[in-house]
């Protein structure tokens, strides 16, 4: 099985990101599969919980709201990422004249769809959709699923209603 978008590379790798990403690169966590996702995600929620304290804490709430200035752009590329829950989130923009030229995301599914993918390879067809939910698709609610045997038959399907 292969994924069905296309796929960022690092160092001409698929890489998966999110919160087993993050254990392993700072915790030396080395839990596989789908089960090991969820132990990584739980791990994460203490912190989280703490961090949320310390930015509403110190949230300036008398402060301005909108910038005074807002850039109408010059036509050049800009990007912008952060670490969300589900992993890495890139954004690219070109504005130019206070129009949007051109626009893409790489969001953490994207990403993570390769990861899926050797996930769901020789597993029972039967717990695709369990194995597909575990890495948290922003796509999962709304996917059908569909398996064919070698000659291209339908076994089964799982349609979304």
């Amino acid at each position: 099985m292969e994924a069905c978008t296309g796929v960022p590379l690092y160092d001409g790798q698929p890489v998966e990101v999110g919160p087993r990403a993050r254990q392993v690169r700072f915790k030396n966590y080395d839990e596989k599969g789908a089960m090991g996702l969820q132990i990584a995600r739980q791990m994460e929620l203490p912190g989280t919980a703490y961090g949320i304290i310390e930015a509403l804490d110190a949230l300036n709430t008398s402060g301005s709201v909108l910038a005074d200035d807002i850039p109408q752009g010059d036509g050049s590329l800009g990007w912008a990422a952060n670490e969300a829950p589900r992993g890495t989130d890139v954004h690219l923009a070109r504005v130019k004249d206070g129009r949007v030229q051109y626009f893409s995301m790489l969001v953490p599914t994207t990403w993570n769809f390769p990861t899926c993918s050797r996930a769901l390879t020789g597993a029972p067809w039967r717990l695709a959709e369990v194995i597909v939910r575990a890495y948290d698709p922003c796509v999962s609610c709304a996917t059908h699923m569909l398996v064919v045997d070698e000659d291209k038959r339908l076994v089964a399907q799982k349609l979304i209603q």
